[in-house]
């Protein structure tokens, strides 16, 4: 197998776990106490599963493209990849006026980005590789509420992560129930409670 192929091959793997886990429940709650014991949730990815990695893709593209870009794929790819008509690709995923042979990269500038987030948000085509599916899977729902943050937002996964919780319309907002703690000190986080609903159930 060539270069250009393996490239090709491993981008192509690298999205569809992308796009599986962030359809794959993503809204269940109370992952904090096993993030804080080191344990990571299962993804379960299905990358045989097209109809999920298909609603996981239109996930991405409205909720993550913004900022983070997918610049070892190329949108012909994920419509070969997800058996779509090219056509719908443009229309569904397509938001920067790229065409469909292009590369899915975004147009957030880089130094502009590293100052407003003081780190310019990763590129997440080879994401999954790195940290492993399940890493990505439980960080994505860890999630919680800190007015103390930048952004208002922390994750008890990643603490202190740049990176606001865009799903939380879906997922709704948690809050932190921390264990008690000696006087003028704040106790370890022992879960995650749903304090505002999101458009989505749990389940």
């Amino acid at each position: 197998m060539n270069k250009a192929m393996m490239t090709r091959t491993l981008g192509a793997t690298m999205f569809t776990k992308i796009a599986v886990l962030l359809v794959a429940g993503l809204m269940t709650v109370g992952v904090a106490a096993a993030a804080e014991e080191g344990g990571l949730q299962p993804a379960n990815v299905h990358l045989n599963d097209t109809a999920a990695m298909t609603r996981g893709a239109k996930l991405f593209f409205n909720y993550c493209s913004g900022c983070h870009s997918l610049r070892f794929m190329r949108y012909s790819r994920i419509a070969e990849d997800l058996h779509l008509n090219p056509a719908d690709v443009e229309k569904d995923f397509i938001f920067n006026g790229a065409k469909i042979g292009e590369h899915a990269v975004n147009n957030m500038p880089f130094e502009q980005s590293t100052a407003w987030f003081g780190k310019a948000p990763p590129d997440l085509s080879l994401e999954a590789r790195a940290k492993g599916s399940n890493w990505v899977y439980t960080y994505l729902k860890s999630f919680y509420l800190d007015p103390s943050r930048p952004l208002g937002w922390n994750n008890t996964l990643f603490p202190n992560a740049s990176m606001p919780n865009v799903l939380a319309d879906l997922q709704g907002q948690q809050v932190a129930v921390r264990k008690a703690a000696a006087a003028g000190q704040e106790g370890a986080i022992e879960k995650l409670e749903l304090h505002t609903p999101g458009s989505l159930s749990p389940e």
